[in-house]
Order: C-alpha cells, then structure tokens, then sequence
C-alpha cells in the first residue's frame, strides 16, 4: 500500500483501484480455465486486503493520517507556547490531557479560520481502561486549507462556568507556507 501513499493517493482511490484489478482478475479468471483457480485465489486475497483497508480508512484517526498533499503533524502539551510551520494539505492533530470525570474539557477559544479548518475532536481514554478518574486525552483534528500565519489557542475550562477564568491555557503559533 505505500506505493499508493507515495504516488499521493488517498486511501479511498487505493481501495477503489485495488478493487477494480479485483474484478479485472474475476473476468479474467472466468475467460482463462487453466487461470481461474489461481486468479481467484489472488482476487479473494486483495478482496480481502481492500476490504481491511476501507475499514481502517473510516477509523477517525486512520483517515487523517495520510493526505494527498502531505501527512499529519502531531504536538502535544510540551509544544504550548511554540510555532509549528505547516504546509497546505496538511493535517495538525493536537492531543491534550484532560480530566474529562472533573467536568473541564479542552475548546478552542481563538483560532484562524482563514488557515485553519476544524475537522474533527476526539477522546482517547487512557491505556488504564479499570482505572477511575484518569487522564484522559483530547484530541483537534486541523486541516491546513491556506498560507498565511496566526495563533490557535485552547482554553481549559468547565463550559457551564462562564464567568471562571480558565485552569489552563494552550497556545500554538501557526505558519503556513
């Protein structure tokens, strides 16, 4: 499959592809007699490596890991307060820890639309699944849609205390090229 991802296909077009030889192989299994046994066998395994691949595609984390353009760049919490430089097609994923049972969560406070898109947020729990009160982890799923430059910030907060200033803070300077 890297040879689909280094030619700058998505994952989607690889199954797709994969797929057709699936069926060119199934049509060619039934003009050829002497084939068909081993043109099966081959159509049944890329049937079955398109298929594992198209489901992984729709794990939220697995779609945005490749991108046409470019690939996922990833900073945690010890990135607060630096810069990334990112490129157009890009993807960022920011991944936070947050004490979700307490009621405080990571939003996005302040973040330039015009070079920034919102894809996605998600949690991932803690590798401790029977450990109560644990940290978990948020995660900001970006694509990079324009050039430019600005600041994306998160604040940590309970959302119903409006008039509580936030516990934590997290700021990222953003420079697109």
């Amino acid at each position: 499959m890297n040879i689909f991802f280094r030619a700058g296909i998505d994952t989607r077009s690889a199954c797709l592809v994969l797929l057709s030889l699936v069926f060119s192989l199934i049509q060619l299994g039934r003009v050829r007699m002497l084939w068909r046994i081993n043109a099966t066998i081959v159509a049944r395994r890329l049937l079955l490596t398109a298929f594992c691949i198209m489901s992984i595609s729709m794990l939220p984390s697995a779609s945005l890991t490749m991108a046409a353009d470019g690939e996922t760049v990833k900073v945690n919490d010890k990135a607060n307060g630096s810069s990334v430089a990112l490129q157009v097609g890009q993807f960022l994923e920011i991944c936070l820890p947050a004490d979700l049972g307490t009621g405080y969560s990571w939003t996005v406070s302040s973040t330039p639309n015009e070079i920034l898109k919102l894809l996605a947020k998600d949690v991932r729990p803690t590798a401790e699944k029977n450990k109560v009160g644990g940290t978990d982890h948020q995660i900001f799923h970006f694509q990079i849609v324009a050039q430019g430059s600005g600041r994306l910030e998160l604040q940590y907060s309970r959302p119903w205390e409006k008039a509580t200033p936030p516990a934590k803070k997290y700021s990222l300077a953003i420079k697109v090229q």
